[in-house]
């Protein structure tokens, strides 16, 4: 996994000594298999762990379930873990954490088999979590963290509202002092 953890590792302690490397590669692997599972399972109770990726999950095991489409993820293992990125900027900050792991990936479609688990996928993904550590810096700014309404897409402007500006979605809640999983993608 590539990866800036000896650069990037001091600076976050300095800014924030309570920071635990251990503990956000840990957070990283369980909501992983927190999203993996309830995929599998087409069941987003757990999602609630995850609150700012909660709504959308939902809608993407809704249109899983609605279209006939089962997704499954199995013996999964993951390798290792780096801090990629860092950034300190209008009262957030955001650690991108990358991972490197291994599954069997299966996809059907109304019983038709699209991809099959026959062979082991080895894979990265990165993971965007965010600590608001000065909400004040925030209010009134219009770049917010990179968090945008699940529903609609548009950026979410102003801290503190329930709901989308533009489509009325409900938007998840954010504990201000913990690093909270925003986002993650395969490459």
């Amino acid at each position: 996994v590539s990866g800036m953890t000896s650069l990037l590792l001091p600076q976050i302690v300095n800014d924030f000594p309570e920071f635990n490397e251990n503990y956000i590669y840990n957070k990283t692997e369980n909501s992983l298999r927190i999203i993996f599972d309830a995929i599998n399972d087409l069941d987003p109770t757990e999602l609630k762990k995850i609150p700012l990726l909660k709504e959308g999950l939902e809608k993407t095991i809704e249109d899983y379930k609605s279209n006939g489409i089962i997704v499954k993820y199995s013996d999964i293992v993951f390798h290792d873990f780096a801090i990629k990125d860092y950034n300190k900027l209008n009262g957030v900050a955001t650690v991108t954490v990358c991972s490197t792991l291994e599954y069997y990936y299966s996809k059907e479609h109304n019983g038709v088999t699209q991809s099959d688990n026959r062979y082991k996928k080895q894979t990265r993904y990165a993971c965007k979590f965010i600590y608001i550590y000065d909400e004040s810096k925030m209010k009134g700014s219009s770049k917010i963290f990179g968090m945008n309404c699940p529903n609609c897409g548009a950026a979410i402007r102003v801290l503190g509202h329930k709901y989308c500006e533009y489509c009325g979605s409900q938007i998840g809640e954010i504990n201000l002092k913990a690093w909270e999983f925003s986002s993650y993608n395969e490459y």
